[in-house]
């Protein structure tokens, strides 16, 4: 029985090789204008909301909001922050995804991209901000699966976790809205974010859900961001991009440096000749 197992599966192998081009041999068909749109669009999914975490390294979700706000509207709301809020935020010059989005929905069927999925979610309620998922599948699968009681707990029914990452497409998926409604929901996408147990669980205890026995304990435990962001008008590039931004409790958090580690990797990634192509190669990978 191992003997026929094990040519059987060496069969799958070799028709599996011999049917599949070599995708670091083909070239995608692109105009100059599509170029043109397509490198400013995937430096700012990848490079300026981080999806390159999640294409080249160990995030498995990147979330990303687009705001569709006027230039009158959006001035009228950066005139009401406060000084913190201020002095915490930063423009990025050149930033034109929300434009970019529409025309990569319009083309992204062109792309066999089935190892992750790429789509909007939904609109908030007076439709000035949508949200975007950036989803390494089967990292994400892993991850349901690696807390699979926690999230049974929370969706209380029993699933596979590949199954319900292929189903957050779909907007009336059960499981996806018990995890957004649920109280532990900060919890949960913490996990799904990449930012690391430990971390995940302290701020959901820290702002969520503490007992007045330990509220003292929790308020007074440092914290402090994963990696302070730029201020001012920037232009992230390859140069300076940031890692994953979230709360971190740790001096010498290993997800911090994970991360580190990752980005020092994904710069080297892009000293190749056509990083455009060097993308979509990556999406489009089997």
């Amino acid at each position: 029985m191992l003997k026929q197992t094990f040519f059987f599966l060496v069969t799958i192998f070799l028709f599996s090789s011999c049917g599949s081009p070599d995708k670091k041999n083909l070239r995608f068909e692109l105009s100059f204008e599509e170029r043109q749109w397509m490198e400013k669009f995937f430096n700012d999914l990848l490079l300026v909301e981080g999806g390159a975490y999640t294409l080249w390294g160990s995030k498995a979700i990147t979330e990303i909001v687009l705001y569709h706000y006027t230039d009158e509207e959006m001035n009228v709301m950066l005139q009401g922050l406060s000084k913190e809020e201020t002095e915490n935020c930063y423009v990025n010059d050149n930033y034109d995804l929300p434009n970019n989005w529409e025309k990569w929905e319009e083309i992204q069927s062109r792309f066999p991209i089935k190892k992750y999925l790429i789509f909007r979610s939904h609109f908030d309620e007076d439709e000035k901000a949508s949200f975007i998922y950036f989803v390494d599948i089967l990292k994400t699968a892993t991850l349901i699966q690696s807390d699979y009681e926690l999230f049974r707990r929370v969706v209380e029914f029993d699933f596979h976790p590949i199954d319900v990452v292929l189903d957050m497409r779909n907007r009336e998926s059960v499981f996806w809205k018990k995890v957004r409604d649920s109280k532990e929901s900060p919890l949960l996408w913490g996990l799904l974010f990449g930012y690391g147990k430990m971390n995940s669980l302290a701020f959901y205890w820290k702002y969520f859900d503490c007992p007045q026995s330990c509220k003292g304990f929790m308020e007074s435990y440092p914290s402090h961001f994963s990696n302070p962001l730029p201020r001012g008008r920037v232009r992230i590039s390859t140069n300076n991009f940031t890692i994953p931004q979230f709360v971190s409790f740790s001096d010498n958090d290993e997800v911090v440096m994970r991360y580190m580690k990752e980005r020092e990797s994904i710069k080297k990634t892009y000293q190749e000749n056509d990083c455009l192509q060097t993308i979509l190669h990556a999406l489009t990978s089997n």
